[in-house]
């Protein structure tokens, strides 16, 4: 049979055909199905709504709009340059690196690491063992089940509602006030005024000069 050549515009209730070659515009207005495998060399420009039991793709693929009811995955490297939107879970298996995150719900991860800033402007709760490499600002009140830490420094003024235990040295550079009782193993100073009672249950050396204001 010899080829069937139309240079003009054909309309076809249906077509089925094993190979089908245009070296034109192909243009097709209604549903049509392709049950094979099916190349496009060039550009493939779809305007309507697309709907694939699955897309592989070993190059590019360039979209004003993705949108995905199961299973997006990509295997290389993406690069979104538009605002991205996750309404489900966005799971991340991989290192992440980002210039910046803005999130105004919750982020749940089990570890995150930042190399820049880590800024979080609403509240935190960090259920499991956080590390600081570098130096930790609080400008706000934090409140603490328990801190243990080898060097502790505080500008401002550090306040402890519950017990304390230091078992290190302690050094206080400024003014130690303290309003309640406290018992101490030994205590070691330079200067010692109280402006109350000093009370001493146990056996005190005084090796230096000692001045008794008043005595009952």
């Amino acid at each position: 049979m010899a080829p069937l050549g139309v240079t003009g515009t054909t309309t076809a209730a249906a077509i089925a055909a094993t190979n089908v070659t245009a070296s034109g515009t192909l243009g097709v207005a209604g549903v049509s199905t392709l049950t094979g495998n099916t190349t496009v060399g060039g550009t493939l420009g779809v305007t309507g709504a697309t709907t694939t039991a699955g897309i592989t793709d070993s190059g590019t693929i360039a979209a004003t709009n993705v949108t995905a009811s199961g299973t997006l995955g990509v295997a290389g490297v993406s690069t979104l340059t538009g605002n991205t939107t996750v309404g489900g879970t966005l799971g991340v298996t991989g290192a992440t690196t980002t210039a910046g995150i803005t999130d105004s719900g919750t982020i749940a991860a089990a570890n995150v690491t930042a190399s820049g800033t880590l800024g979080v402007a609403g509240v935190s709760t960090l259920t499991g063992n956080t590390t600081v490499g570098g130096t930790l600002g609080v400008t706000g009140t934090t409140t603490a089940a328990a801190i243990a830490a080898t060097n502790v420094t505080a500008s401002g003024t550090l306040g402890v509602a519950g017990v304390s235990t230091l078992t290190g040295n302690t050094t206080v550079g400024g003014t130690l006030g303290v309003t309640g009782t406290t018992t101490a193993a030994a205590i070691a100073a330079t200067n010692v005024t109280a402006s109350g009672t000093l009370g001493v249950a146990g056996v005190s050396t005084l090796t230096g000069n000692t001045t008794v204001v008043h005595l009952r």
